[in-house]
């Protein structure tokens, strides 16, 4: 063994250097080995929930100072408030008779009108001349115009006779439609021939009929200037025939 090599180099040191590597090799596995175990360890302390123990602390809590410490005012004394259930809110303070009744104030605005009662309707009205209808075989003449007779003629401004009477009951007739009406009647079960102001929803029916020229205005009625106006413009029974 400790002859030389047939080169010249001893056969032990070629052994020992041969060993090297693997020496190396085996050591450093052991160092990671040994490094991976204490990172384990090390890793496993930390997610570890610390341990309670059941013993007492060992300096007991210092004692809040008597600077510190709040004391209650005592309890005033005196005569308590009688609780009394028929009493609503705070008790009286003072001798009821000694309180003063005043007058209200008066108010901030006017007070509103009483609302208006509605007119009583009249239904399935039927015009027998322009200003005269017939409801359930009763005769009812508008207020404050002169009717329009239907046989009645009228001239126009040649002299030629037309009926203007036909004319103004059929215009009526077609303004009326069978709509109802409310009229200002204070009984609706009349006897004769009642005469009343009555309106067909929102228009008054005596004005347009004076409006038109179909009926003239009884004398001082509030009808009397539209009459002039539609007997100067020369419309309905006041001009010539339509047709």
């Amino acid at each position: 063994m400790g002859s030389p090599h047939h080169l010249g180099e001893p056969v032990i040191k070629r052994f020992l250097r041969g060993l090297i590597l693997p020496v190396t090799l085996i050591a450093t596995l052991l160092l990671g080995l040994f490094t991976a175990m204490d990172y384990f360890a090390a890793l496993e302390e930390v997610e570890r929930p610390p341990e309670r123990t059941a013993e007492a602390p060992s300096t007991p809590a210092p004692a809040p100072s008597s600077q510190t410490q709040t004391t209650q005012p005592p309890a005033e004394t005196g005569i308590a408030r009688p609780v009394n259930p028929g009493l609503f809110g705070q008790p009286f303070t003072v001798n009821p008779a000694e309180l003063e009744r005043v007058e209200p104030r008066e108010p901030i605005s006017d007070p509103l009108p009483p609302p208006e009662e509605p007119k009583p309707l009249l239904y399935r009205p039927l015009a027998l001349s322009a200003g005269l209808v017939s409801i359930s075989g009763r005769n009812l003449a508008l207020e404050g115009i002169v009717p329009t007779p239907a046989d009645r003629f009228c001239p126009d401004e040649s002299g030629q006779r037309w009926p203007c009477g036909m004319m103004a009951r059929t215009a009526f007739r077609n303004f009326l439609r069978g709509r109802a009406l409310a009229c200002d009647l204070d009984d609706t079960n009349w006897e004769g021939t009642a005469t009343a102001n009555c309106t067909r929803g929102e228009l008054d029916i005596a004005a347009w009929l004076v409006t038109n020229g179909w009926v003239d205005a009884e004398p001082g009625s509030a009808y009397a200037e539209l009459a002039d106006t539609a007997r100067e413009a020369r419309i309905g029974i006041h001009g010539s025939d339509p047709r």
